[in-house]
């Protein structure tokens, strides 16, 4: 009884949303079937963002940069808001004002990776955007510009990410502790995000370091929120060492 008389007002609210509607609105309704993924493969926690992109005809999605706008000029990000709950995107209903809708190219749905070294996503800023954003995973729910309502109801979203460019807003790794250990070096490093993979290279001269490959790190245990990285790297060859998220 319950159950229905939610389904019951969902639609009522639906409906009144049609009804104070510009006839001319674009209508969406978008939903996913979960559980969706980072590309990191683990399942996208609540109050993470989804974002409404519209492209060029012809056109494929390009990336975004850290503060939530189109590298390619034939994207652009329309709407944006933290809808993930319970491992997927619950049933929304997106409406773009006829004054900005398209007349021609389509419009995408993306999952936007937003977590933080704390794991939790990016709150929101002044601008009603993300404070930032670390990747965005595609998917292929995808509707024409000219329909008037349409459904893209998606089963998952690919764990294939792309990552932003530029670096405004995203966290900084800081070396927390260097130590011996034998004949290597032990580096403790935090503030790494789950959205990134990192480049560290060291080596004995500033302007000839090697690079190492890192994987993303991931949270020593479910106690800490605080994602460490512990790199080892030869004493003889970690005069210098740098580490940079990408």
């Amino acid at each position: 009884m319950k159950f229905m008389k939610f389904c019951a007002l969902s639609a009522i609210a639906l409906m009144a949303s049609f009804a104070f509607a510009d006839a001319n609105n674009l209508c969406i309704l978008f939903s996913t079937e979960g559980p969706d993924q980072y590309a990191d493969g683990t399942t996208v926690v609540d109050g993470e963002w989804y974002a409404l992109v519209w492209k060029a005809p012809g056109a494929e999605f390009g990336g975004l940069t850290s503060k939530l706008e189109a590298v390619s000029t034939d994207n652009e990000v329309v709407l944006a808001a933290p809808l993930a709950e319970g491992g997927k995107c619950p049933l929304v209903l997106w409406q773009v004002d006829s004054a900005n809708k398209k007349t021609t190219g389509s419009y995408t749905v993306v999952m936007l990776d937003t977590r933080g070294a704390d794991g939790k996503p990016a709150g929101k800023g002044a601008d009603g955007k993300p404070l930032v954003v670390y990747a965005a995973n595609t998917t292929d729910a995808t509707v024409a510009s000219g329909n008037a309502f349409a459904s893209a109801t998606e089963k998952s979203v690919s764990t294939s990410a792309v990552a932003s460019s530029g670096t405004e807003g995203m966290e900084q790794p800081v070396i927390e502790s260097i130590e011996i250990v034998g004949e290597r070096v032990k580096i403790t490093v935090t503030g790494m995000v789950p959205g990134l993979t990192y480049t560290v290279k060291s080596g004995t001269e500033p302007d000839s370091l090697t690079e190492m490959g890192v994987t993303v790190p991931q949270k020593d245990d479910e106690a800490t929120e605080t994602v460490k990285g512990r790199v080892f790297v030869p004493a003889a060859d970690a005069a210098f060492f740098s580490i940079k998220g990408e």
